[in-house]
């Protein structure tokens, strides 16, 4: 403070910087999502839309019966439960039931978000916690034909020839919205960082160590450069990953503050993301490896964050 004196409290974080609200950011994060989501709902049929409608009502309702019940302030026009029911729909297969999305966004609110302590305090991302959650109790419903889709095997010249990485450019493969509208989450995507509602480092470092990852583990000896390529762009445009990016990695509640930090907390999500694929026994394991990621965010603020001036000195002083 330019009097010398701190604050009486601060509240959690995220902490704005500037004169926009939480509320016009959100309103700017829906925006960005509502051409991929209209994209989805015509290739993917109007189920779609209702299982979003759902699952936005549902986190809604239930973080403002979560206040009432708490006695709290009700803040539902800051957009965030909104914004947490749309990611949920989004990584949600065509044929999910309604109950079930609308569950998982309330599961989301009240147990990940709200019982962590409201807005900014929650340590794991309400989205990505709901839908590891939603894989591990329904695996039913949440499989079907996102196994046929999300999945990704190791990728060559031979067994991944370039018409279905065309379509998967195209919307003409896929079982989620995050899939099938890859193109339109990536540029949505863009439309946040341009308006400065993210910044570059999560994101770019995110699609680059994926890129990068997948262009090693993937390649087959005697395959060329090419195809290792091709292996690469494949898994940059499959299974949702410009969604996790742009929409779900750069959550500030769960991701480091510092630069250095946004960048190597970006690029371990990325590595991970693909070097789980091949391995894991869920669909899609993104959300668990992201999840991961959260838990490691405070250690890696913590080693990433710059040394003070002096202040190594100035404790000797004291100690002296």
């Amino acid at each position: 403070m330019a009097n010398g004196t701190a604050p009486a409290h601060t509240p959690c974080p995220p902490h704005m910087h500037d004169s926009r609200s939480l509320a016009g950011m959100m309103r700017t994060v829906c925006i960005a999502l509502a051409p991929a989501l209209a994209a989805g709902a015509a290739l993917l049929g109007a189920g779609i839309l209702v299982n979003a409608v759902a699952a936005v009502l549902a986190a809604i309702t239930s973080e403002a019966l979560f206040l009432l019940a708490a006695r709290k302030k009700i803040t539902l026009t800051d957009g965030s439960a909104a914004v947490t029911g749309l990611l949920v729909a989004f990584n949600l297969p065509a044929g999910t039931p309604p109950w079930l999305a609308a569950a998982g966004a309330a599961f989301a609110i009240v147990f990940i978000k709200q019982l962590s302590g409201g807005m900014g305090a929650n340590p794991f991302n309400p989205a990505l916690g709901a839908l590891a959650i939603m894989h591990l109790f329904f695996p039913a419903e949440m499989g079907g034909a996102w196994h046929s889709f999300s999945t990704a095997p190791p990728i060559t010249a031979e067994t991944q020839p370039l018409a279905p990485f065309v379509a998967l450019l195209t919307g003409g493969s896929g079982a989620t919205v995050a899939e099938v509208a890859a193109p339109l989450a990536l540029c949505g995507g863009i439309f946040l960082l341009v308006r400065r509602v993210i910044s570059w480092h999560i994101p770019i470092a995110f699609l680059a160590a994926a890129g990068a990852t997948a262009f090693f583990l993937f390649r087959t000896p005697g395959t060329g450069e090419s195809a290792a390529a091709l292996s690469a762009g494949y898994h940059l445009v499959a299974g949702g990953l410009f969604l996790y990016a742009f929409f779900m990695a750069t959550d500030p509640a769960t991701s480091p503050v510092t630069a250095p930090g946004m960048v190597l907390f970006g690029a371990c999500c990325g590595a991970l993301v693909i070097i789980v694929r091949p391995f894991g026994g869920y669909p899609e394991t993104a959300p668990l490896a992201m999840l991961l990621m959260n838990a490691l965010a405070p250690l890696i603020d913590r080693i990433t964050r710059p040394r003070m001036f002096g202040g190594r000195a100035a404790a000797l002083r004291q100690k002296n």
